[in-house]
């Protein structure tokens, strides 16, 4: 069954980019048809992520595919597509369009996300999800952070599946927390039918060396702040803090130094 997932974090820095491109690699090398979408339009470069691959841009990317839809003219989503390749895998890209597009910031700008939804923009965001469905077995969205009308797509009606992600501080984990409260209210709300939103909790940048005892205290913080978010996926028997130990990003200040092949799943 094939399912859209996107990753979305309250604050920045938290290597949401990093971590959906390894995942991404390594659906894809399991022969998987998978789709990675940057959504997060005013801050792109996921592309950055894949520079150890064959890259091909072929296509002018989503705000573009976006663009032409509000003015009118019919759009199929494979024509702003760029494709990510080497000898075990290819998959589908569809970048911000920032880097095919000198007037990109312009456009973005420009772009009227309310007029867009008033003239039928969400039932175009509906039946670009789906053909996602369709087309491949897993799509993975980047989306912006914090609060934002196209975090609202991402976050809302495009996904099946929200992996929230947060580091060890105060904002990051209750922002992440009240957003994705908020999201679950809306989705009920949605005009179009939905399954349950599953949201999957993921701290990232844990650091390996903090003191044992900081370190105790964080996750069960995070249990403590995050528990509602299981009760959807996690079976009643399984110790949800157990899930927050193991599921998590460690620190390694080496993956922090520029986006190349070796913070990629390349082995």
């Amino acid at each position: 069954m094939s399912q859209i997932v996107t990753f979305y974090s309250y604050k920045g820095g938290v290597g949401r980019s990093m971590a959906l491109a390894n995942i991404a690699v390594l659906l894809a090398r399991r022969h998987l048809r998978v789709l990675v979408v940057d959504w997060d339009l005013e801050a792109p470069g996921l592309e950055r992520y894949f520079t150890y691959f064959t890259i091909e841009p072929q296509g002018d990317g989503l705000l573009n595919m976006f663009t032409d839809r509000a003015a009118g003219r019919t759009v199929d989503y494979r024509d702003y597509l760029w494709s990510v390749a080497d000898e075990e895998f290819q998959m589908s890209f569809l970048p911000s369009g920032k880097d095919v597009d000198t007037d990109y910031s312009v456009k973005l700008e420009q772009f009227e996300w309310d007029g867009f939804f008033q003239d039928g923009g969400g039932d175009f965001v509906e039946s670009l999800r789906a053909r996602w469905l369709e087309d491949y077995d897993v799509v993975l969205i980047d989306s912006r952070t914090g609060l934002s009308d196209t975090g609202g797509i991402c976050t809302i009606q495009m996904p099946d599946i929200v992996v929230a992600m947060f580091t060890a501080n105060h904002q990051s984990l209750y922002g992440v927390r009240d957003v994705l409260r908020l999201v679950q209210g809306a989705r009920q709300s949605l005009a179009y039918d939905r399954m349950q939103l599953a949201v999957v909790p993921l701290a990232s940048r844990f650091g390996v060396r903090t003191e044992f005892r900081e370190s105790q205290e964080w996750l069960d913080r995070f249990t403590e702040a995050l528990s509602e978010f299981y009760r959807d996926w996690l079976p009643t028997w399984i110790d949800r803090r157990q899930v927050v130990e193991h599921l998590k990003i460690p620190q390694v200040d080496f993956f922090g130094f520029g986006e190349n092949g070796s913070s990629i799943s390349v082995q």
